[in-house]
């Protein structure tokens, strides 16, 4: 199995981004604030490894099953809120009826992934934060508990994880209300709008009209490999010269979804690494392609250099990852902020979009043919991955970051 960037495009992260920094002169407490899905918090572990680097004390709050890998990663860990698993048991509040509209599905869905967590969260890290205080709050802008925990300093960030989604801020604030009545608190709407936004998207797959005030660009990081970590070996005994990563994600995926993605890619002349997270078992998709190998969880640094193209759901952090290190996508997006996220990489002509009702395995196959084959979507895509390279780090972005706070403080 060849190993290497195709084109030999550097990933986004390169040149000494990791580098070690002096001790900050003035460290701080920062609380960082996630929803319990693991594709909302590893984007914003890039600047929260910036600023233990610099120095600064960092806690992660979260739901209790993500407590592990946060400690994993040298972090300290606030198992805040309900977990994704007990999010899941609750099931649909208010379920719409028969009839009801793509806009009343969606707040039903927002409302059980999102707001009730969130408010459930917040009466939990108030008593905390009432304990240990923080000096500045980073949320991700699902994750509005934290929009009602005051920090000493009064610095809020919000980190954003992908495309802006149509009517997000409308949704949100309908959120906010809500959080705010059940914890008996002032909206907070204004203040998490008026924050700076820190958005790993990069700019050349915006459209124009934003509708953040204070936009700080990041560059997206797919992290780094364990030290001496290799591939599995089921990877590493397939043997065609290109190689093609497949993952749904971890919130919309199945099974059955799985079975069709697998039919899409049989026997393609090409190594197809799959990725099914933990909400899908390997053994149960039965007996595997030869071309075929299928893990859990393999970290994208590792995987994405051995890759010719991306076929994914379009979460933000799969698909900036892959054009990082400037690979084309085949994108299924299926909810959430992944049909914002593919119409943008199909706008900069780095992939191709198939909407749930077009995805076939025949589709699949079709459009995968075209993004390995046709130079068009390469050189998009490498495109994309320059633009990225060119924005600030997380190192860097989080220095001018609290120079402003000390300056305005």
């Amino acid at each position: 199995m060849r190993v290497g960037v195709p084109g030999g495009c550097p990933p986004a992260h390169a040149g000494g981004y990791h580098r070690a920094l002096a001790p900050a002169p003035h460290p701080v407490r920062i609380l960082f604030s996630s929803s319990p899905l693991t594709g909302h918090l590893l984007p914003m572990l890039p600047l929260a490894g910036a600023a233990r680097r610099a120095g600064h004390e960092v806690i992660i709050a979260t739901g209790p099953d993500l407590s592990d890998e946060i400690e994993r990663r040298g972090f300290t860990a606030w198992p805040v809120g309900p977990s994704k698993a007990e999010i899941d048991q609750v099931g649909l509040p208010r379920p719409p009826g028969p009839g009801a509209t793509d806009e009343q599905i969606l707040w039903t869905n927002v409302q059980r992934l999102f707001i009730n967590p969130s408010a459930a969260r917040a009466a939990e890290l108030a008593g905390l934060t009432e304990r240990s205080p923080v000096d500045v709050v980073v949320q991700e802008l699902y994750e509005l508990g934290a929009s009602y925990i005051h920090p000493t300093s009064g610095q809020r960030l919000v980190h954003g994880l992908g495309a802006d989604f149509p009517g997000f801020i409308d949704l949100a604030a309908r959120g906010h209300a809500e959080v705010a009545r059940a914890l008996g608190r002032p909206d907070a709407t204004e203040q998490y709008l008026a924050a700076p936004y820190i958005d790993p998207f990069p700019p050349v797959l915006h459209p124009p009209g934003r509708p953040w005030r204070d936009v700080r660009p990041l560059r997206p990081d797919v992290g780094e490999a364990p030290t001496g970590a290799t591939l599995p070996e089921s990877f590493r005994r397939l043997t065609h010269p290109r190689t093609v990563y497949l993952t749904l994600g971890t919130v919309y995926t199945s099974t059955e979804a799985w079975r069709g993605l697998l039919e899409a890619v049989a026997d393609l002349p090409v190594n197809v690494l799959a990725t099914t997270g933990n909400a899908v078992d390997p053994a149960g998709l039965g007996p595997l392609p030869a071309n075929v190998a299928v893990e859990r969880f393999v970290p994208q640094a590792l995987l994405l250099p051995t890759c010719s193209a991306v076929v994914c759901h379009a979460g933000a952090g799969t698909a900036l990852g892959a054009l990082a290190f400037g690979l084309p996508l085949v994108l299924l997006p299926m909810g959430a902020d992944q049909f914002g996220n593919a119409a943008a990489v199909a706008s900069a002509g780095a992939g191709i979009v198939l909407d749930p009702d077009a995805a076939t395995p025949a589709a699949i196959r079709a459009a995968l043919g075209r993004v390995l084959d046709a130079d068009s979507y390469r050189r998009a895509a490498r495109a994309v991955a320059d633009s990225i390279a060119e924005l600030p780090t997380a190192d860097a972005l989080l220095a001018g970051i609290l120079i402003e706070r000390r300056t305005n403080g």
